[in-house]
């Protein structure tokens, strides 16, 4: 599978997750295009991982989201961070984080798997972290095999 597919699906998650992380309100159509993308991201991911026979604990987690995405309404979760007041010294430029998108934290929920391994990723990996996080990890990691081609 071509590299530029996947990292077509990155860019398009990466643009939409700043978007609502970059805003103190997103709307509806905001939510759907995100599920949309992370579901674009995830699909994408899995066929090029298992075309070129990849495998590591990240990216078996990652299956594991993959997976979640047919059984779950969903597997995000978006929190609102409200840090008051400042700290010094102060950098500049100075960012007032609104909104920070989050794999769903799947602890405590029952959940039925196939494969344990990739329930233990997701839940190391995964759980309560960051999407964008991930994502540019991911990134890295095509990029890396782009370049040692």
């Amino acid at each position: 599978m071509n590299e530029q597919i996947l990292l077509c699906a990155i860019q398009d998650l990466k643009e939409v997750l700043t978007k609502i992380e970059n805003t103190d309100i997103y709307i509806k159509e905001d939510w759907i295009r995100l599920e949309k993308e992370i579901i674009s991201f995830l699909a994408n991911l899995s066929r090029y991982r298992l075309y070129n026979k990849m495998n590591n604990d990240l990216l078996s987690g990652l299956q594991f989201a993959f997976n979640l995405t047919k059984h779950e309404n969903t597997i995000l979760s978006i929190k609102n961070v409200e840090d008051g007041g400042f700290t010094f010294p102060i950098e500049f430029p100075i960012e007032f984080p609104c909104n920070r998108i989050y794999w769903l934290d799947i602890t405590g929920l029952d959940i039925k798997f196939k494969y344990k391994n990739q329930y233990e990723n997701y839940l190391k990996f995964l759980s309560n972290k960051r999407i964008v996080n991930t994502v540019v990890q991911i990134e890295k990691l095509i990029f890396n095999m782009v370049e040692g081609l």
